[in-house]
């Protein structure tokens, strides 16, 4: 019988066929003894890594985005601050231009100063509206538009609200003062209605301290300087202050009183009083007809107060000075001046009439 013939590549194909089986064989057995991916102690702990990793950035980049915001609100906030002061102290500065002598340079300064304002408002609005209402509302009233007025408004309501049902000394206080500021407000913005009644409201809360409590009488003389010191920024002071202007005697004559007020070139108002010596008795002095210098200084648009000091020298003796304030009320048409004032005890009325 003859022997087959000797195929060398039919052997190796067997031997590599051989080889593949073992193989498979091995991973089979491999596969059949591995845990899951998830039960690997290696491969969880590399998956919560990961996982940590990525909560920790995405927090990291959140708290930093809020940073970010923060940093730029309170950039923008000091921002506006600024322009706020810079408007107030533009419109100071337009305010003394009224004291140089040559109108035509003082309305060529104005000019300049006032696009120099209206830029700055500009400005101050366009970030106030990115900022909403994070901005006080002095700042709101600061920029003078009607819409901002309206939403400091809000602002001081929503604050004398939270406060409407404190009744200790400390909450009625912080109501009263919040009044006096929202008039304050109100005055500089000419809004003169409003400065009344919010002024108003401070000072029915004022009169609702306690006698004993000391902030008391200083609150009411505060809020009188700040009341009387906003309102001469109104349109409405201006036209009191030329109403004012000119010379006043007594109605009948019965007094001999004269009052002469004039405009100073400051923008204030000063006041002259004439009178014989026995309107006055022992305080007049020397003088048979003591004149006295005095100043004129607003309350409001029909009120104010005339305030002069009488020397303290007579012929055979020698006194303190006396000062002496009067209230001068103004009728509605400008034609009559109500004065009173207290002399030597004595409660003296006079009705004075413009000559």
């Amino acid at each position: 019988m003859a022997t087959p013939a000797h195929d060398p590549i039919a052997e190796m194909q067997s031997d590599i066929q051989l080889i593949r089986d073992q193989v498979d064989e091995l991973q089979l057995a491999i596969a059949e003894k591995r845990a899951a991916w998830y039960k690997q102690p290696s491969t969880l702990i590399s998956v919560v890594a990961l996982a940590v990793s990525t909560v920790t950035s995405m927090g990291a980049y959140y708290v930093q985005q809020r940073k970010d915001v923060a940093q730029d609100q309170a950039e923008k906030l000091a921002a506006v601050s600024q322009l706020a002061t810079e408007i107030i102290d533009t419109g100071k500065q337009m305010a003394d231009l009224n004291e140089l002598k040559d109108p035509a340079q003082a309305s060529y300064l104005n000019a300049l100063l006032n696009n120099k304002r209206e830029i700055m408002v500009a400005r101050a609005t366009d970030l106030v509206d990115k900022l909403q209402l994070n901005v006080s509302p002095e700042i709101l009233y600061t920029l003078g538009s009607q819409e901002h007025l309206s939403k400091g408004r809000q602002q001081f309501d929503a604050v004398v609200r939270s406060l409407a049902d404190k009744q200790d000394e400390n909450g009625i206080y912080q109501r009263a003062y919040t009044y006096e500021l929202w008039g304050n407000e109100e005055f500089i913005n000419d809004q003169v209605p409003q400065g009344k009644e919010a002024f108003a409201n401070a000072r029915k809360n004022y009169e609702l301290l306690s006698p004993a409590n000391p902030s008391r009488q200083t609150s009411f003389s505060a809020m009188a300087t700040r009341e009387a010191t906003s309102f001469m920024a109104t349109s409405a002071a201006a036209a009191a202050m030329k109403r004012l202007v000119g010379t006043w005697r007594d109605d009948d004559g019965s007094h001999h009183v004269a009052l002469a007020i004039a405009l100073n070139q400051g923008g204030t108002l000063s006041g002259t009083m004439s009178a014989s010596t026995a309107d006055f008795g022992p305080l007049a002095g020397p003088l048979a007809s003591p004149k006295l210098y005095g100043v004129v200084t607003l309350e409001d648009d029909t009120l104010a107060d005339f305030t002069w000091t009488i020397p303290g020298v007579g012929l055979m003796t020698s006194t303190e000075p006396t000062t002496v304030t009067g209230k001068l009320r103004l009728d509605a048409a400008g034609r009559t001046l109500q004065m009173q004032y207290t002399m030597s005890g004595k409660e003296v009325s006079l009705v004075l009439k413009r000559t």
